[in-house]
């Protein structure tokens, strides 16, 4: 919950601050002073009085997607965040796993304004290399969302996908492209990344730029 009170303290302006907390757990109840309530309690009351014009879902489940798809079908409000969706797929294209395809459409209607996802990636059979994907909307802007970067009616665009592969403790940029990267492309963007460092190539490289000399 700390997590999700952090993403909200951090909204520029003109976003709003005052949000209503969802929580998939349903022993969590409701707290009136924190304006936390579970995702339950909220299929429950009919008049959505539990709920403000806006909410923030908190880590829902792959087996929570039937009822969000609810709560979101009938609820009138104006800014709904999923923060840590189970669901979140890599890519438009990838298969959604254990997602009924009746919730596709439902998934694939959000847009990722920031994402942090580390990985770690076998390699050469017995080795493992670190990376990371990342995205931020408007992080490079002094205020505010980038072009398409919140607000009604707009597209979160121009703001690229990041692949970063960690080599000697510093997160080097190996890959961009402004569709969210597959698994498939994360894992060329690392054996690309390799192979251009290995000592075979730098040794290739090295050897044909004596070849060009003399020539």
């Amino acid at each position: 919950m700390s997590l999700a009170k952090d993403v909200v303290s951090g909204l520029p302006s003109p976003w709003p601050k005052q949000f209503t907390y969802v929580v998939s757990n349903t022993s969590s109840g409701q707290n009136a002073t924190e304006n936390v309530v579970s995702l339950d309690a909220c299929l429950q009351d009919e008049s959505d009085s539990l709920l403000g014009s806006c909410i923030i879902i908190v880590a829902p489940k792959i087996i929570n997607v039937a009822a969000v798809e609810q709560l979101l079908g009938r609820w009138r409000g104006s800014v709904c965040i999923l923060l840590n969706a189970e669901w979140a797929p890599l890519a438009a294209e990838d298969d959604l796993g254990d997602i009924d395809s009746v919730h596709t459409a439902f998934v694939r209607s959000f847009k990722v304004v920031y994402c942090f996802m580390p990985l770690l990636i076998k390699a050469f059979v017995v080795s493992t290399q670190e990376g990371a994907v990342f995205r931020c909307v408007g992080c490079n802007k002094k205020s505010g969302f980038s072009s398409g970067g919140g607000g009604e009616g707009r597209e979160v665009t121009g703001d690229p996908w990041r692949i970063f592969m960690r080599q000697n403790d510093i997160w080097e940029p190996v890959a961009r492209m402004q569709r969210r990267p597959s698994s498939t492309d994360v894992e060329v963007s690392f054996y690309n990344a390799s192979a251009a460092n290995s000592p075979l190539t730098q040794g290739a490289k090295f050897l044909k730029g004596l070849v060009n000399k003399k020539r």
